[in-house]
This record gives C-alpha cells, sequence and structure tokens, in this order.
C-alpha cells in the first residue's frame, strides 16, 4: 500500500486536497487522524481496496512520531499558509480563531520537519499535478484537476468544534 499524508494548519486547502487526490485508485481521508487516530485510520486503510491511500488533516501534525512508526515510508507533504491568512479565512468564514492558534503554530513547525515536501498555500493549483504524481505515483488527469481547480470546499462548523475539543484534551495532556 502506497500511503501518504498531508499536514497543514486549518484552512490550508486539506478538504480540497481529499477531494482531488481521491479517484478510483486512490482515496484520501480528510480528517482521518482526528476521526479515527493513528491506529483506527491504519485499519481503515488496509480495508480499502485503493493501491494509494492516505490523509489530509490539521492533526496529523500532533502525532508525527507515531504516523512515521506506524506507516514506515509514507510520504509526508506539509502545506504552509502564512497564520495571518488562516486567521483572517477563520473569521471570513464566521468562525472564531482555533483555541491556542500559537500551539499549533509552533506544532506545525515542528512537523514540517518530517515533511519530504512544502507546498506553499498559494501554489496548490499550480503544483497540483506534481502532487497527484509524486503521492500516486501516476499521471494526474488534468481534465480532473482542472474541474476540482475553482471548486471552494469548506469545513463546518462541526469539524471546528471537533478540533477545538482535541486541542484542548492534547493541552490538558501535557
Amino acid at each position: 500500500m502506497n500511503t501518504f499524508f498531508i499536514i497543514a494548519l486549518p484552512r490550508s486547502r486539506t478538504a480540497w486536497l481529499a477531494n482531488f487526490l481521491t479517484n478510483d485508485e486512490s482515496f484520501c481521508f480528510h480528517y482521518g487522524i482526528w476521526k479515527y487516530g493513528v491506529d483506527g485510520i491504519r485499519a481503515k486503510m488496509l480495508a480499502l481496496p485503493a493501491k494509494t491511500i492516505g490523509s489530509s488533516d490539521t492533526a496529523a501534525m500532533f502525532y508525527m512520531d507515531k504516523i512515521i512508526s506506524v506507516f514506515p515510508g509514507a510520504k509526508i507533504i506539509a502545506i504552509d499558509r502564512n497564520i495571518d491568512d488562516i486567521i483572517s479565512s477563520l473569521r471570513r468564514c464566521g468562525l472564531d480563531e482555533s483555541p491556542n492558534i500559537e500551539l499549533m503554530e509552533s506544532t506545525f513547525s515542528n512537523a514540517k520537519k518530517f515533511a519530504d515536501i512544502i507546498i506553499v498555500y498559494d501554489d496548490i493549483n499550480i503544483m497540483a499535478d506534481q502532487i497527484w504524481e509524486y503521492v500516486t505515483r501516476t499521471e494526474c488527469d488534468m481534465d480532473r484537476l482542472e474541474m476540482l481547480k475553482g471548486m471552494n470546499i469548506q469545513i463546518t462548523k462541526e469539524t471546528i468544534q471537533m478540533i477545538r475539543n482535541t486541542v484542548a484534551s492534547l493541552q490538558g495532556a501535557v
């Protein structure tokens, strides 16, 4: 199984990338680590017939040591977005900034050290075909890419609340 993880701070197109990286031969969970944990996502991945399977979510940054241990050889892509743009995006969506955004920013900074590739947020559309080919080892479906480039995929307030709860529980464990 060819595995990959996309790590990023909130509002960094993880939902779009999960959609883009899912097709007939590959599957990408969105918030798979948040929903199932590292061991749970491994079980979910093993149950799927896809050749390439990954997860695109912000929780991965909190579990990089375990991800590397459970998924040796997994490809890691970091999406790097300016923190002020993230906060502005959260506010435009009617969402408060995540609690302790500084903790998330610091954790992401450390998690990027595990990344094979770091993509600047503003370059996602330009580099999407390269991301596809790196992750799947197949040629990118350019028609699908062009169709998806204009899509604005958003997470829900429920997902934001799930993120807040997880960050709060992690803070309590520190």
